[in-house]
């Protein structure tokens, strides 16, 4: 009988050591080397505020080695988790252990050696570490497992008697499903080798095992049964006690014609046993921890469904919102270039060659909430290229957004404006350039670590790079582009419910209705309710599927269109008091530009990584901007602005949310916390200009900080602190268009290009800006507030008309 096992989405066997601001993580009865891969996600339960950390590598000697030092307290073997990253990746191993099993490509052990001697180097290893020996004394070979994980502490021995011959998998030839399957055996040095024509889209079971006569030749045939075939094989039997060509596993899982004392003659009393009796064809699963014990499951494989189905589960299996968030917002996984796509193809040709069927893409319909990655995630990627879209896929966002316009010759070019000068560094508009001309220009970054060199991406790019596990959410931009998309999605194999076609002009969506594709009709800002319910109306004699509103619409207007009985999605949504607004109003699905953020809860770190030089979750400018005026750029191992930002004649501050720490604490009417950070003059329009920290009051939550008398809403509310470069330490209290100083104090004055270390601290009743000695160190100045109004616990940090860096951002809830 065949044993497949569901993909694991985590690792937490026994517990785990780290010490606080180290990278080596010490394990206790945990099997990491194998079960654990770089790249993976480590997290400490009892420390939920502690993002996971991306784990670097997994050593041989057992430990895993951090990327970044661990951030939070010590842990000494505590419970932990490793959160697996890279279902793809996993697919394909799962896909290689199948192999095994109907093949046995390899064993089951960690490691060969040739005496007894030899497995004593392997004395410390873990729980369930197996060795090979090639030669226990007596001329025959055995496996030792680890019982525990005390020194010396080894199994009996699992003997595999005489010369193994292996069963190695050949060439794999896919052919038309419906035809018959072929087999092709040829003896090899020590075992044969097997070559296979098979249907494609057909699944495969085992079959019958029949031992025969040693010195006859193996044999090997498929039989059809419902949806695809059995494997049959026929297993000469060698000298007494022998079995040759069949490893201890095979025989113990698959063989159904020997005998259990059969087995045991060459295998070792008390190997693998199983219970008195089981359902006919039912699958086997292990009973305890010791690997010998085996138990009926009570179901088939027809209950699981095939492999394809499995790898389906795993790619579209829906995760708990603000767990999965944390894991999205691991930035290290960003690449710097769109090479590693080509993982994508190679998973394709693997599946291929086995005869498998091609990995089937996610369907709308799996998704009970559509969180969208509008333009690609452009407050960190460069906007709409093929390494935008794989960083969203990589940080768990499947569901890409894009803009489609044709070029001169035809093809179908993902940019947002009709013109190229606002995103590119091209100009013109795109339809009068050809294929050629457009592939010669690159996207604006804008501090992206993916920089301004990715190319513009075609529409075949994209659905070739991720057919098998995007939605695409495409909106057409001019006539006659949408024909174009229904074309390209068909040339490369892209379902209709893998795709959402929109337009903001609804007749242009007919051609793609009749298709059979999912539409969304799209409507721009409005406030007139009857405009709303004549534009729900067309959309439903017209058969669109789907209604997409600008989140800027008034609350009564959105609430019409959710009570239309289609699904809303609504754009462009970049702060969470717009999100939990529309969320309140009961829409399906949010457009946004910051996914990791936006569809987030917790703070994702409590330090900044602005080391990495790139942009984080939740670092929302002026007006959502991305230009260096409205939010800084990344520079010297810091973060802000370079130069000094250029004057406006409306207003001259420029604060930026740091929304990756956010919210700093759970109550903000009654916690208390310190944000620490270190500011760097590099420039100044005058003496008087400064850096600061502004605390936005609990009920404007993460919304946007404008600090002028003359632009701010009612609505703004916050508590702040500047330090001029004068030396000048200033705080105030603003509610609405009224800035009150709460307290001030003259310190040293600050040169160009001298670090100053900040504590800003909030209490229920007071708040306080100190200036250091040291990060983390002694106050030198400090001015304090006893104003306890607009208590929150989302925090900007902001400039005015000074270019500053800021580094060493932590937050410390106290």
């Amino acid at each position: 009988m065949l044993i497949i096992e569901k993909l694991p989405t985590r690792y937490s066997e026994g517990s785990a050591t780290v010490v606080a601001n180290e990278v080596t993580v010490t394990p206790t009865d945990a099997l990491w080397y194998g079960n654990v891969w770089g790249d993976d996600l480590f997290f400490d339960p009892a420390q939920p505020l502690v993002p996971p950390q991306r784990i670097a590598s997994v050593n041989e000697d057992g430990t895993l080695t951090l990327a970044y030092p661990w951030p939070g307290d010590t842990m000494t073997e505590a419970p932990y988790e490793v959160r697996y990253i890279g279902i793809i990746e996993r697919s394909t191993a799962q896909t290689r252990r199948v192999l095994e099993e109907l093949g046995k490509i390899s064993p089951y052990y960690d490691v060969q050696v040739d005496t007894l001697a030899d497995r004593d180097d392997y004395d410390d290893r873990p729980t369930g570490f197996a060795v090979l020996v090639a030669d226990t004394g007596d001329g025959r070979s055995a496996i030792y497992s680890k019982n525990s994980a005390a020194s010396g502490d080894w199994s009996d021995p699992a003997y595999v008697t005489g010369p193994a011959a292996t069963l190695d998998v050949g060439s794999v030839t896919p052919v038309a499903f419906g035809n018959d399957p072929d087999v092709t055996l040829t003896p090899v040095a020590g075992g044969y080798e097997f070559d296979f024509e098979m249907p494609e889209n057909a699944t495969f079971q085992s079959g019958t095992i029949t031992t025969l006569d040693p010195g006859e030749d193996a044999t090997f045939s498929l039989s059809p049964v419902a949806g695809g075939y059995a494997l049959n094989l026929g297993v000469p039997r060698g000298p007494a006690g022998d079995i040759d060509g069949v490893t201890p596993f095979w025989q113990g899982r698959i063989t159904v014609d020997a005998t259990a004392a059969q087995a045991r003659a060459g295998l070792g009393a008390g190997d693998v046993s199983g219970p008195a009796s089981a359902g006919d064809g039912h699958i086997a699963l292990f009973d305890g921890t010791t690997g010998k014990l085996l138990k009926d499951s009570g179901l088939k494989p027809e209950d699981i469904g095939s492999v394809d189905q499995l790898f389906t589960d795993d790619l579209t299996a829906e995760f708990d919102v603000n767990e999965k968030a944390q894991a999205r917002a691991n930035i290290h996984s960003i690449s710097k270039d769109a090479s590693d796509v080509g993982d994508e193809a190679a998973q394709a040709v693997f599946r291929e060659n086995i005869g498998a069927a091609p990995l089937r893409g996610p369907k709308v319909q799996d998704f009970t909430f559509a969180w969208m990655a509008h333009r690609g995630a452009p407050m960190y990627n460069p906007e709409e290229t093929v390494a935008s879209y794989s960083d969203c896929l990589a940080r768990g966002f499947p569901m890409i957004e894009m803009d489609a316009h044709m070029s001169s010759d035809g093809n179908v070019f993902l940019v947002h404006s009709p013109t190229l000068d606002g995103e590119t560094n091209g100009t013109g508009t795109v339809v009068s350039k050809s294929t050629s001309q457009l592939k010669s220009l690159s996207v604006k970054g804008y501090g992206s670590i993916l920089g301004d060199g990715q190319p513009l991406a075609t529409l075949s790019e994209v659905c070739e790079a991720f057919k098998d596990r995007a939605i695409f959410v495409i909106e057409g931009k001019i006539d006659g582009v949408i024909p174009r998309i229904m074309g390209t999605f068909a040339a490369h194999g892209v379902a209709k419910d893998q795709a959402i076609i929109s337009d903001f002009t609804m007749s242009r969506l007919a051609p793609a209705i009749k298709e059979g594709y999912i539409t969304e009709a799209l409507k721009q800002t409005t406030s007139d309710l009857g405009e709303a319910q004549s534009f729900i109306s067309d959309a439903i004699t017209l058969g669109v599927d789907r209604l997409g509103v600008n989140h800027q619409s008034s609350g009564t207007v959105i609430a019409e269109y959710v009570s239309s009985g289609l699904p809303v999605s609504v754009f462009t949504v970049d702060r969470r008091i717009d999100r939990d607004r529309v969320l309140g109003l009961g829409v399906a699905g949010i457009y946004t530009d910051d996914p990791v953020y936006v569809s987030a809860d917790a703070p994702l770190f409590t330090e900044d990584q602005f080391h990495l030089q790139s942009w984080l979750p939740g670092m929302l400018g002026a007006s959502n901007g991305r230009d260096v005026r409205a939010r800084g750029r990344f520079f010297d191992g810091g973060w802000g602005w370079p130069t000094v930002p250029a004057s406006s004649p409306d207003f001259n501050t420029l604060a930026v949310l740091q929304g990756w720490a956010c919210p700093v604490v759970e109550n903000p009417a009654t916690d208390s916390f310190e944000i620490e950070f270190t500011a760097e003059f590099y420039g100044v329009a005058n003496t008087g200009r400064w850096f600061g920290i502004f605390v936005a009051d609990e009920s404007m939550l993460d919304a946007e900080i404008i600090n002028s008398i003359t632009l701010s809403l009612a609505s703004e509310k916050s508590i702040s602190g500047l330090i001029r470069q004068t030396g000048a330490m200033e705080l105030y209290v603003q509610t609405g268009t009224t800035i009150v100083g709460s307290g001030s104090s003259s310190s040293a004055a600050i040169s160009l290009n001298n670090p100053v270390h900040v504590r800003f601290t909030v209490t229920p009743s007071s708040f306080t800006m100190a200036r250091l000695d040291a990060p983390g160190g002694n106050v030198t100045h400090s001015v304090s507030s006893s104003d306890a109004s607009h208590r929150g616990a989302y925090f900007h940090l902001a400039v005015n008309e000074a270019a500053v860096k800021f580094s060493n951002v932590k937050v410390i809830a106290l």
